[in-house]
């Protein structure tokens, strides 16, 4: 019972990230903001999912239910990946479908999720190459994206003393997911979602502080560069 509450909570404070976020990065492209609010979006729905397989069902029933998070997982990694592609070419979103499907293929037939319920807490049990490589996609396409985004949204110069902050946000909750799905420990486990609730309601109230700081017409490069011009002068 105590993970099904905690993955509802977390869903919810995912959720919020999300609603805040499209609300206050209007600096993207309608494109990327869509996709990147649409990947945090599935990560809730996957939190939802793990609620209910949480509740202690059956072993069939939760292989079923992880390895439909594992596709709202990919889902939402192709999403961020998308974000990092400048082109909108329908090219790669047929490439993207077709590396999602490819590895989906793979877990159902050689790597089907072997997670279980034990003291009321959700083991996601991943093991080998399926935790590094859901671990890669985390560090190398989901933190690429998140700083990517980051360093679009705060280029108004009002908003570039946000960026750390940002940045260091968007890490702790990448390193706090891979150190999550690897832990073991229940007491570990519940320690770490814990943490990962908190940046991401931090993150929120980031995004409404970003959403009343009246902002200036000046990029933050450019700022920085009349400053330079000026000192040297």
């Amino acid at each position: 019972m105590i993970g099904s509450i905690g993955f509802s909570v977390g869903a919810l404070a995912v959720g919020i990230f999300a609603v805040t976020a499209h609300r206050a990065y209007r600096s993207l492209s309608p494109r990327n903001l869509s996709l990147f609010c649409s990947a945090f979006g599935m990560l809730a729905v996957a939190m939802v999912v793990w609620a209910f397989a949480a509740t202690d069902y059956s072993d069939q029933t939760i292989s079923t239910l992880l390895f439909a998070s594992d596709a709202l997982l990919i889902s939402a990694t192709i999403c961020m990946a998308l974000t990092l592609v400048k082109s909108a070419s329908p090219l790669f979103y047929v490439a993207g479908a077709a590396i999602g499907s490819l590895l989906l293929a793979l877990r159902f037939e050689y790597y089907p999720p072997t997670g279980f319920v034990r003291d009321g807490l959700l083991h996601f049990n991943l093991h080998g190459g399926v935790r590094t490589i859901l671990i890669g996609l985390f560090v190398f396409v989901w933190l690429m994206a998140m700083i990517r985004v980051a360093q679009q949204i705060t280029r108004n110069a009002t908003l570039a003393p946000l960026r750390s902050a940002l940045i260091i946000n968007f890490a702790a909750i990448v390193a706090a997911v891979a150190l999550f799905l690897s832990a073991r420990r229940s007491s570990i486990i519940i320690s770490l979602f814990i943490v990962i609730v908190g940046l991401f309601l931090t993150l929120s109230a980031i995004n409404v502080l970003l959403q009343r700081i009246p902002r200036s017409t000046v990029p933050a490069t450019k700022h920085r560069k009349k400053e330079s011009v000026h000192g040297a002068k």
